[in-house]
């Protein structure tokens, strides 16, 4: 909690740093694009256990805000709206779950997760010169949908309020090739763990300024 009050804080005093500026600028528009989003082991998981994650598609799409600071820099609020989740193994033999003998015997555990989330980026472009700009800044994240499935059925289950937020850091860069399109490429880290791991996204995505 001490986490986003302390990143909400840090995004209104910028915002009112740009406020008290002579010369600021706004700008307004949409964005959409794919999403290559998987999961890192959390720090409670063994080194040892024998699960991987594999990465899974999925989208983004919603709107941002442009706060002009300097000539240079922007402030950036974005308010998104992304599918994402990944699939995992456990292999059952390596963990002495199941007997081979058995005739039910599966050698391996599947499991896919997919997770519609509401994203709040606060970004800080920094532009080095017209056409590129690299970006920066923290994320927090909210679930509002969990489904999994194994190699058998698909169930969904309500995960526990602590587990539906998130917090990360995004790191990217863009290059616009006109006044009204951007298209950038972003990779999200999650610096929080949610059931024993942390998210791990990559996006690329095309901005429309509107105004």
């Amino acid at each position: 909690m001490k986490k986003i009050t302390l990143i909400i804080g840090l995004a209104i005093m910028l915002i009112n740093l740009n406020a008290n500026g002579q010369k600021s600028s706004t700008d307004f528009g949409v964005k959409a694009g794919l999403n290559y989003s998987s999961f890192i082991k959390g720090n409670d998981i063994p080194s040892e256990f024998p699960i991987e994650f594999n990465g899974k598609i999925g989208f983004h799409i919603g709107g941002f805000f442009k706060l002009g600071l300097t000539e240079k820099l922007k402030l950036k609020p974005e308010l998104l709206f992304s599918m994402q989740g990944a699939e995992y193994e456990i292999s059952l033999v390596d963990i002495e779950i199941q007997d081979p003998n058995d005739p039910f015997f599966v050698d391996k555990y599947k499991v896919d997760i997919k997770e519609s989330l509401i994203l709040l980026p606060i970004m800080l472009d920094y532009y080095l010169n017209e056409k590129f700009d690299i970006e920066f800044g923290p994320q927090l994240g909210f679930v509002i949908s969990h489904k999994t499935s194994d190699n058998n059925e698909t169930f969904n289950f309500e995960i526990d309020d602590s587990e539906k937020f998130e917090i990360g850091l995004n790191l990217g860069l863009g290059y616009n090739f006109s006044d009204k399109y951007r298209i950038g490429l972003r990779y999200n880290y999650g610096i929080m763990e949610r059931d024993n791991r942390k998210s791990s996204v990559f996006q690329i995505g095309l901005e429309y300024k509107i105004k």
